[in-house]
């Protein structure tokens, strides 16, 4: 299931959207002018998806709809009336395939009288609000019911953490309590996984401090993700190794195809796999060793050392066939950033991650990259690493901090990395240079005709 059409009624009161998905490259790109509601567009796809009601809630909008590639869809129409604060707004949410109709109701909490929902989850007001900080490092408590986010300095109160943060809020059963949503909006949920790539990157609500009590930067986590990411590969290509050996004997003894093969083909085969083995001794996931001739062994090999042969050669070819995925992925990676950044170049280390070097040698941080350089890590890591098939990728602004070169190549890349793991993408930017030559992706946001 694919989104096709998005489109938006009175947003701000003023403005009408349609956006027509490509379905064929898979990737579609918004621009405008500043205020037109690009990254308002991407945060209300993700909200629908993401249980965020509090969100759809404090955007302006009459109507926001989604057209899915089956003919089904997705409507919300929100209540227009006037709102004071003590009141709860409904938006009403209906499927095209349905005719039930669902309310998604927020209430802005009231921890002295009465429970409060986000996110489809109703939360107890005896809430002890101690949870936050304990299960929220980067919020530092600053009055009863507010905190400051050390990464920005901004203040937030209750309602702005339980709407942001509430998945991180692991809370004991006895202050939550689930509502039920109907069959339809579930099942468009788990049929497309969103994923927004928003502005600020380079720290993500993900990250949590180091030892010396400093917020991570998203390049560090990352780095040490990739490090877990290749030992949980590592660790399924070793159990996979054990098993195929325990079961050598058998299957050595049972094999009988391989005398049919010829000497040639076994060459060839054994020296294909020591080209895999190599490639994965450069990507970091194998530790390298010497490089081994077969020319002088096929001088006296006879039928039963090619059944040997041949049973030893499916039995690597499917282990290696393990770290495929893994490999591809690393290998791109690598190109892409050691093809962008100038004077250092990075390796990936299966216990350390990112490895960045100088021409000189010298070993550079990730924390120590730029800006530039930071940003093109973490949207190309998001994009190979975190990102799943069947996903809809919502990219705000990929030109930040990027030089022009890189902001040219950047769909570029973005096509390399989509034949790998098939998913579309929705970019909002302001850069002409994003674009590039690829008008034909774009969509231009405008206002209203009586303007």
């Amino acid at each position: 299931m694919r989104v096709k059409t998005i489109c938006v009624s009175k947003l701000f009161g003023i403005f009408n959207h349609k956006i027509p998905l490509n379905m064929e490259e898979r990737i579609t790109i918004i621009h405008g002018p500043n205020g037109f509601g690009k990254t308002i567009m991407l945060k209300m796809i993700e909200a629908i998806f993401d249980k965020n009601y509090k969100r759809l809630k404090d955007i302006p909008f009459s109507e926001f709809f989604l057209d899915f590639d089956d003919n089904s869809q997705l409507i919300l129409r929100k209540n227009s009336s006037h709102i004071n604060d003590d009141s709860t707004e409904d938006i009403t949410a209906t499927g095209r395939n349905s005719e039930e109709k669902l309310i998604l109701e927020y209430k802005r909490p009231n921890l002295e009288s009465e429970s409060y929902e986000v996110k489809g989850i109703r939360f107890d007001p005896r809430m002890p609000l101690s949870i936050i900080q304990h299960e929220i490092p980067f919020l530092s408590r600053v009055g009863p019911k507010e905190w400051r986010d050390v990464r920005s300095n901004e203040i937030l109160n209750l309602e702005d953490v339980i709407g942001r943060y509430s998945d991180r809020l692991h809370l004991p059963a006895r202050y939550l309590k689930d509502r039920s949503e109907p069959l339809w909006l579930d099942e468009i949920r788990s049929s497309i996984k969103v994923y927004f790539i928003d502005t600020q990157r380079l720290y993500s609500a993900d990250m949590d401090y180091d030892d010396s009590g400093t917020l991570q930067l998203a390049v560090s986590a990352y780095s040490k993700e990739l490090a877990s990411t290749i030992q949980f590969n590592l660790a399924k290509y070793a159990e996979t190794s054990q098993s195929l050996d325990r079961t050598f004997p058998l299957r050595l003894v049972k094999t009988t195809e391989s005398t049919s093969i010829s000497t040639e083909d076994l060459l060839r085969k054994l020296n294909d796999l020591e080209k895999k083995r190599s490639d994965l001794e450069i990507t970091g996931l194998l530790d390298k060793k010497p490089e081994l001739d077969f020319k002088e062994l096929f001088e006296k090999i006879d039928d039963s050392n090619k059944n040997v042969l041949s049973v030893y050669i499916k039995d690597v070819g499917d282990k290696l066939k393990v770290l495929d995925e893994i490999s591809t992925k690393i290998d791109l990676f690598r190109r892409i950033i050691n093809e962008r950044f100038l004077y250092k170049k990075m390796h990936i280390d299966k216990k350390d991650g990112f490895v960045f070097k100088t021409k000189t040698g010298d070993a550079v941080s990730p924390s120590q990259l730029s800006s530039g350089e930071q940003h093109e890590l973490v949207m190309l890591f998001e994009l190979l690493f975190k990102v799943g098939s069947n996903s809809l990728i919502l990219i705000d602004e990929p030109e930040l901090s990027l030089h022009i070169i890189w902001q040219r190549q950047f769909l570029r890349d973005l096509q390399e990395i989509a034949k790998l793991t098939e998913y579309d993408v929705l970019i909002a930017t302001h850069s002409p240079q994003i674009i590039h030559d690829r008008y034909d992706l774009a969509i231009e946001l405008t206002g209203p005709e009586d303007a």
